[in-house]
């Protein structure tokens, strides 16, 4: 069945959109309402700054970016090169780490994939090429976010099978019981969270992820977040604020604060590091970091912590 078959998109949304399409194209434009103002932000903040990793020779070619180009152009957000070196450099560990969370999950067995805020994430499509294995995959975010998204994939809708949209309030009462009539709740499910949690209040944040290990009994989540110490964590609270946007979950100043944040959540267990300690080898590999380092050697990344 085709991911743009209604029925698989997802379940009927109550909110408004913040999306709408020209009726003289099909090109959506961006007309944000107070429900996802800041989910547009983030999303296109993201994409600038993933494309300036392509700009400046970044080894980390994603070619389907390019197709949520007039989107953010609309903005006037789409100035490839406005970002400094520290903010490209968090971009990549962000993207190489996660990569390789769900590289591991899916060799490891894993075949239930749910990105929560995904924005304009490509990951899916990333994926899919990466692997012949079935595995079913689910993108939630607003549904304003969602309908321009599905439209922005409309090139691509053959690689897109094993795709599914729920186009939901993570927050929201609804949400947990909507996902699972989407996937199974038994299988072995990764939940990806991309700098989501720092939108929403923590106590929203904990309450969503004791809902998903109560309901999904193998339940894995991937976090990328904020950690508010050093000089990455500070900037990326900077930029946040001067764009407009005050996040409502940043309160953690320690990788202790978040290990005890996860465990307060019901998660058995937990590894925690910074973007700097991913990056000299908590995840990342020597030969990854020195085809970084070959693109924009930074003596100030060591100034993080």
């Amino acid at each position: 069945m085709s991911a743009f078959d209604p029925n698989i998109m997802g379940i009927d949304d109550t909110l408004d959109d913040t999306f709408t399409s020209s009726n003289s194209s099909s090109t959506p434009h961006c007309t944000p309402n107070r429900h996802s103002t800041t989910a547009l932000t983030s999303s296109l903040d993201a994409y600038r700054s993933k494309s300036s990793l392509q700009t400046y020779n970044y080894p980390l070619l994603d070619p389907y970016l390019p197709l949520f180009r007039t989107p953010c152009s609309s903005t006037g957000l789409t100035d490839t090169r406005s970002s400094n070196p520290l903010t490209r450099r968090g971009y990549y560990v962000r993207q190489k780490c996660v990569d390789i969370t769900v590289d591991k999950f899916i060799k490891g067995g894993g075949t239930q994939i749910v990105e929560l805020g995904s924005g304009w994430s490509t990951l899916y499509l990333r994926t899919f090429e990466s692997f012949e294995e079935d595995f079913t995959w689910v993108e939630v975010d607003y549904p304003s976010l969602l309908d321009s998204k599905i439209e922005c994939l409309s090139p691509v809708k053959d690689l897109t099978g094993s795709l599914k949209f729920l186009k939901r309030d993570i927050t929201g009462d609804a949400f947990v019981d909507d996902l699972k009539k989407l996937i199974d709740p038994s299988v072995r499910t990764l939940f990806i969270l991309e700098a989501v949690g720092m939108y929403i209040p923590s106590s929203s944040f904990s309450d969503l992820l004791r809902n998903l290990t109560g309901e999904f009994k193998k339940c894995e989540v991937a976090v990328y977040d904020v950690v508010l110490q050093g000089r990455f964590g500070l900037m990326m609270k900077e930029n946040l604020v001067k764009a407009g946007v005050h996040p409502l979950g940043l309160s953690k100043t320690s990788l202790n604060a978040w290990s005890e944040f996860f465990s307060a959540s019901n998660l058995k267990k937990s590894e925690v590091m910074t973007m700097l300690q991913a990056y000299k080898g908590g995840i990342m590999s020597r030969e990854e970091r020195m085809k970084c380092d070959g693109v924009e050697f930074l003596d100030e990344v060591e100034e993080q912590e």
